[in-house]
């Protein structure tokens, strides 16, 4: 029996990660950056920071992703060393899986990396799914547990989110699970109640608001079983002493850090209505859980189940759930930012399928609760499997719900919505053409376009969004196809920025859905100009994935000259201020007055935002006694006096207040009297908000 048991477990796990892998990509973000490259660091360097991986850090990433202290908002820099901006104990979970690759010589830069992040994610997820089969067997007969493990694996975010990148999700409802199977070991055997411990440590290491999660049954088995309580605090030990070590060696601070520049914690919790954010998570159409995973509406009747005549070692899981939606709802980004359907409830999802097991006899019983569940479980993996196979960050950009949070409410322009029609627009074509008929996968000498561009600015300043509309028109024979094995042939808009003929940077915009011969398609997109200011061309072409550009085929691209100007500091400080009742305020603050050049500066730049988050620029410049405008990046000390604008926060969100704090030697500066500025921006279209100053003097 226990073979047979072991054998069909070991058939979940194969089958559920073939199905993560069967869409072939890797889908995150910049949250999982630092987590697919820190491997290398781990079993090259024996150590924890990115500093040998220069390209996360400098060059395109200082370009296109958003700052803070003058870094990636995924890293921080924190005593000359590049650090993981998230948990960094994600990456020592997928480390079996990069070992032989790393140790053989695989260099961080090649594409098998994603891969390498793809396939640990899909099996620590694939695991949490076989943990919760087990969990759930001992309770519910096999069959239900089963159903109830698949409604898991296919109809939550493991499907969308969890197993596509190494996002902190996947370890963390790895341990939930483990969790989940050692308290119902624990109903029979106390002795495994201990074991909880190191599930929950472990669980909040890999995310820490897992705590809400954990927090009742812990406070539960604490108090009713004294015996254990020993046992659990020593099993909890290892995972928690290991995170508050890693945080006390990189931050100096047992709860971790975030660089120089933070916010309270009630910041965070001061800007979205409670009312809209339940509504929001639960019910959305950008969001909600239950029009993702409707399937889980009936995890309500089983956690109603449990609380009422369950086992009153389980009753305490019912009120985790509830906790977490009630605190991120009140998140000042609720929507979890660029991501696919209720990732932020990812971690829930262990818990509220779990909670299905009481009802199984129930929905077997009556013939239309159970065709009801079977649907609402087809709605709930259909939508994941459209975010697996579909989502690719364009519906969050077209959005730009930041600036237009009313796209967070539309259902007809909701993800599901967006991406269904493009569905639907295959489907069509599949059925309108023959399967013989040229595709640019198969015949590119039948490929044609011609191009309509809309006007565009001539010139942009340094690293500011540059709005393209354009719209392609198929004139040859060959149909385009939006997506294709491998991307062979799946066209694309393709973008590429060059100077004295150099190209200097580049980029892509997918298709919609297929294009058909004569048909066109539309595209909507901001391109982010370089950040050297100059002279250059602005090609525009489509381009065969891995077949070829257009141009390559004797199509002339599209070439648009583009001035891109300096944003120079004193423009910058001359540019009124634009009036608005509750625009966020800023204050910047020296703790002396007088200095001599042998002491450093620390300077205190506060940053408040009234309104509901939006994202901001923020400059600190000094301004030298000969009026000489030198930029700071919160991080190498006061730039060099070119007159060039260096943020030291670029695109972030701001919630209700932050902070920076920062330390500068004042051995390069000149006795004399100086100043510091703040200024904060909005983009597109930009404009300066909040203004500040504050004086200080330099002795010999």
């Amino acid at each position: 029996m226990k073979l047979r048991r072991a054998g069909l477990s070991l058939l979940l796990l194969l089958s559920v990660t073939c199905v993560y892998l069967a869409n072939g990509r890797a889908i995150g973000s910049g949250d999982t950056v630092a987590a697919r490259y820190l491997p290398w660091s781990l079993m090259l360097e024996g150590n924890f920071d990115l500093d040998e991986l220069p390209f996360l850090y400098e060059g395109n990433a200082l370009q296109t992703a958003p700052l803070l202290d003058g870094v990636p908002y995924y890293l921080r820099y924190v005593q000359g060393h590049y650090l993981p901006a998230y948990s960094a104990f994600p990456s020592l979970m997928a480390l079996p899986v990069y070992a032989v690759p790393v140790l053989a010589g695989l260099e961080p830069a090649s594409p098998w990396a994603a891969h390498l992040e793809k396939l640990s994610a899909a099996l620590i997820t694939a695991l949490s799914v076989v943990l919760l089969f087990s969990a759930a067997r001992r309770l519910a007969g096999g069959r239900w547990a089963l159903v109830i493990a698949l409604v898991y694996a296919l109809g939550t975010s493991c499907l969308s989110v969890s197993s596509q990148a190494l996002w902190q999700h996947g370890p963390s409802q790895l341990f939930l699970t483990l969790l989940l199977y050692w308290l119902t070991r624990g109903l029979e055997d106390e002795r495994y109640l201990a074991y909880t411990g190191f599930a929950m440590g472990a669980a909040v290491v890999m995310r820490p608001t897992d705590v809400l999660l954990v927090l009742p049954a812990a406070a539960w088995i604490l108090y009713t079983r004294r015996r254990q309580a020993l046992g659990f605090l020593l099993c909890a030990l290892p995972p928690l002493g290991a995170a508050l070590l890693y945080n006390l060696l990189h931050f100096g601070s047992p709860i971790g850090g975030a660089g120089n520049t933070s916010a309270p914690l009630w910041a965070y919790f001061v800007q979205t209505p409670l009312g809209e954010g339940i509504a929001g998570l639960l019910a959305s159409p950008s969001r909600g859980l239950f029009i993702y995973s409707p399937v889980l509406l009936f995890s309500l009747l089983g956690m109603t189940s449990v609380w009422r005549t369950g086992p009153p070692l389980l009753k305490p899981l019912v009120l985790g759930p509830i906790l977490v939606v009630l605190v991120v709802a009140k998140w000042f980004v609720w929507w979890g930012g660029y991501s696919f359907g209720p990732r932020l409830l990812a971690d829930v999802t262990p818990m509220l399928c779990f909670f299905l097991y009481p009802i199984g006899a129930l929905i077997e019983r009556r013939r239309l609760l159970k065709w009801t569940f079977c649907a609402l479980a087809g709605v709930s993996i259909g939508a994941h499997a459209l975010g697996a196979w579909r989502y690719d960050g364009r519906w969050d950009r077209i959005a730009d719900v930041e600036r237009h949070p009313s796209g967070l409410w539309s259902w007809s322009r909701s993800p599901l919505a967006f991406y269904g029609r493009e569905i639907v627009q295959g489907a069509r074509h599949l059925v309108r053409t023959a399967p013989a008929g040229p595709t640019s996968a198969d015949s590119p000498s039948r490929l044609a376009v011609t191009y309509e561009l809309a006007p565009l600015k001539s010139e942009v300043f340094a690293a500011e969004p540059l709005e393209v509309s354009l719209c392609a028109t198929n004139t040859g024979s060959a149909t385009w196809l939006a997506d294709a094995p491998g991307d062979r042939g799946a066209v694309q808009l393709g973008w590429s920025w060059h100077v004295d003929g150099r190209e200097t940077s580049s980029g892509r915009e997918a298709l919609r859905g297929n294009v058909s011969p004569g048909r066109t398609a539309r595209f909507h997109t901001w391109i982010m100009s370089p950040t050297v200011p100059g002279d250059y061309i602005l090609t525009l072409d489509m381009v065969s994935g891995w077949i070829a550009w257009f141009a390559d085929l004797g199509l002339q691209p599209l070439h648009i000259a583009v001035r891109v100007l300096p944003l120079e500091l004193p423009a910058l400080l001359a540019e009124p201020l634009a009036a608005g009742a509750f625009d966020p305020t800023v204050a910047i603050a020296t703790d002396s007055t007088s200095y001599r050049r042998r002491d450093d500066l620390h300077l205190t730049v506060e940053l408040s935002n009234r309104q509901r988050p939006r994202s901001f620029d923020a400059y600190v410049i000094l301004q030298a006694p000969d009026g000489t405008l030198m930029p700071y990046d919160g991080r190498r000390g006061v730039g060099r006096a070119d007159g060039q604008s260096v943020p030291w926060v670029r695109n972030v969100p701001l919630p209700a207040r932050a902070t920076g704090r920062f330390t500068v030697p004042l051995s390069m500066l000149e006795p004399g009297d100086y100043r510091w500025h703040v200024l904060l921006t909005e983009t597109k279209p930009r404009r300066t908000v909040a203004h500040a100053v504050t004086d200080f003097r330099v002795s010999p």
